[in-house]
């Protein structure tokens, strides 16, 4: 039996497993590689909806299902299957209106299993689309995009997101859990749908005690997980992030996995 056997290692992507130039280092991979040879479970733990994920995937030496969309989805990347959905539901097209509304110089991207569209597209959300390789559909409309919304996402700069986040958590803050990924990128996501849950769901599936879990994140959306197993974050992690994890690991460009992994064995 390896040292990692009955181990599951879940790493958020953008800030964390990547690093600023947005690659997996050859000292991640190698370390990878590693653990998962001595019988560990490595997985992504990312805001990006599927579509996005396609370059990551082919670099990454993964050897478990994948969370997608903070939660909201997680896929068999090898089998092509899909085993947990968590959509918006609800009047997530009312609110999402009013909210586009209130704020139209915001951005309103549409995750779906199927694509991705937009409405309001602005440079943030151009730039965004650029970023992880995916093309959108624009739209005239909310009202045109198909249903079974996974996730809506808005872009724009800091400012507005912050004021929308205060202006929406007062009316729908019950309904709908909104977390920011990055300072440009406001997700809003079922109450169900975070990465926290989908990570215990995926532990359990795997037959993984959850003490023998653990994650890796550096930004808001990532809080739901570092509060739920052993956690750490990178050193170029968002202050409240740093705050909450239990410790603390190297600079994302400075090969984050790989010291998580060389600190592993001193923690089961």
């Amino acid at each position: 039996m390896g040292m990692f056997e009955h181990v599951l290692l879940a790493s958020d992507l953008d800030g964390t497993l990547y690093n600023r130039a947005r690659q997996v280092s050859e000292t991640n991979r190698t370390a990878i590689r590693r653990f998962t040879e001595a019988g560990g479970r490595f997985t992504v733990a990312t805001g990006r909806s599927i579509q996005a994920f396609v370059q990551p995937r082919r670099e990454i030496p993964l050897n478990a299902p994948v969370i997608l969309a903070n939660g909201a989805l997680i896929c068999d990347c090898d089998e092509g299957r899909v085993l947990r959905s968590v959509p918006l539901g609800g009047d997530y097209l009312s609110v999402c209106a009013a909210a586009g509304a209130a704020f139209p110089e915001v951005a309103v991207e549409a995750h779906l299993l199927t694509g991705i569209w937009v409405v309001g597209s602005n440079a943030m959300s151009r730039a965004h689309l650029t970023a992880v390789q995916v093309s959108a559909t624009q739209a005239s409309s909310l009202a045109d995009i198909p249903g079974g919304w996974l996730k809506a996402l808005f872009v724009g700069e800091e400012a507005a997101l912050r004021a929308l986040d205060g202006w929406f958590r007062p009316r729908y803050g019950d309904r709908y859990d909104l977390c920011f990924s990055h300072a440009n990128l406001l997700e809003m996501q079922h109450k169900e749908a975070n990465k926290g849950a989908a990570l215990l769901w995926l532990a359990d599936a795997l037959s993984v005690p959850r003490a023998r879990v653990f994650c890796v994140g550096d930004q808001e959306n990532d809080l739901p997980m570092l509060s739920a197993v052993t956690s750490f974050a990178p050193a170029n992690a968002a202050p409240e992030v740093r705050a909450a994890v239990r410790h603390m690991a190297p600079d994302c460009d400075d090969h984050t996995i790989a010291a998580v992994i060389d600190m592993l064995p001193a923690l089961l």
